[in-house]
């Protein structure tokens, strides 16, 4: 960039360098490098530059870094490793997040489903507790995940407030080792109710947030539970009596689901189930809806020829509904289609109605398809 400059007749040319990012200071570039927290996106910018690389290595050994997914750093085309680490390949991305990690004095979540067996053994050789570790997620089916591993680490999350469990069918947990803060507790794909009911009757009374799911994610596990009988959702009622979420995600549902209309002050009620004998009539919906004013999410299944009814009465009775679905696919006619979006308009903030967004609604209904796929 040129300055010109005019004195007395005479013409001076400035030159003005234009500042960059490379002429921040290092706390503003920090508080940049805080918003990514794909651990890959960051450990690629030590290429960029000199200035980059010393930056980010100073970032990631005294800052605190969200360890979202450390699996997206297994990409060893994308990252640039200190010279110094002469061990074979297949163990050096593992050591540096391993250095992350020891480094990390503030980590707050971590994702630990695709660690392997070299990074089990450091993290249960680390020295102290991690007293900022809030948020953590295991697989617990991993074939190098001991039960001491899995102990040791979780004694020493002492503050952890949300623990998530993929593949879990373990009854040797110590439970006493789970944090006494914990209130959100997820559940992926679990092949034992006993260990899950266990699980709950020594830490239900704490929770505030339940979600059990049978997600797609490793669908050759064929061992894995896919009902949740009218029994065990009575005793995880009356094991988790301070529920405000309650989400039940891919189960089927045999038997009796009126237990439901009795739950008090829930935020969220998601019963997501592909196959359900029972639904819900108009009147149990509105005992749901007085019961729950506070509520943001219901997912409950309904018979199919009441849906309109039921928006209808969901509008009347809880405007600020953001999801709603009533487990129904139909195909509806041009006056139908009105009402819906007259009651849709009446919410004040309803995002998604049947797994749709107003607009994919409208689009489908341009395309004549049937609502809510």
């Amino acid at each position: 960039m040129y300055h010109i400059k005019m004195n007395l007749g005479r013409m001076t040319v400035v030159t003005v360098k234009e500042k960059t990012i490379l002429d921040l200071n290092e706390d503003v570039m920090f508080e940049i490098l805080a918003h990514i927290t794909n651990i890959r996106e960051v450990l690629r910018l030590k290429s960029v530059c000199k200035r980059f690389d010393f930056v980010v290595t100073k970032y990631v050994n005294f800052c605190p870094i969200k360890i979202m997914l450390p699996r997206h750093i297994y990409y060893p085309a994308e990252l640039v490793l200190p010279r110094k680490m002469v061990e074979p390949r297949s163990h050096r991305l593992e050591i540096y997040l391993i250095q992350i990690l020891s480094n990390c004095k503030r980590l707050s979540q971590l994702n630990t489903v695709m660690f392997t067996n070299f990074v089990w053994w450091s993290l249960s050789n680390l020295d102290g507790p991690l007293p900022s570790l809030v948020n953590l997620d295991v697989r617990t089916s991993h074939p190098t995940l001991s039960n001491l591993a899995l102990n040791t680490l979780l004694r020493k999350c002492i503050n952890l407030e949300r623990l998530g469990l993929w593949e879990f069918s373990r009854l040797n947990i110590n439970l006493n080792y789970i944090s006494s803060t914990i209130t959100h507790l997820e559940i992926k794909n679990h092949s034992s109710d006993a260990a899950v009911l266990r699980i709950l009757q020594s830490k239900g009374q704490q929770l505030k947030h339940l979600r059990i799911e049978n997600s797609k994610f490793n669908t050759a596990n064929t061992s894995r539970v896919d009902k949740i009988s009218n029994e065990n959702l009575h005793l995880i009622l009356a094991y988790c009596p301070n529920l405000e979420c309650l989400n039940l995600i891919n189960y089927i549902m045999p038997g009796d689901l009126g237990c439901i209309t009795g739950l008090k002050n829930f935020k969220q009620i998601v019963l997501d189930s592909p196959k359900s004998d029972y639904r819900f009539s108009n009147s149990a919906v509105i005992q749901i809806l007085l019961n729950n004013p506070g509520l943001t999410h219901l997912t409950i299944p309904i018979p199919i020829s009441e849906f309109l009814e039921f928006i209808r009465t969901c509008q009347m009775y809880c405007p600020t509904l953001q999801y709603l679905d009533s487990l129904t696919i139909q195909l509806y006619d041009e006056i139908t289609m009105d009402a819906i979006m007259k009651i849709w308009a009446r919410f004040l903030n309803l995002y998604e109605l049947n797994k749709c967004t107003k607009h994919k609604f409208l689009t489908s209904r341009k395309q004549t398809m049937p609502f809510g796929i």
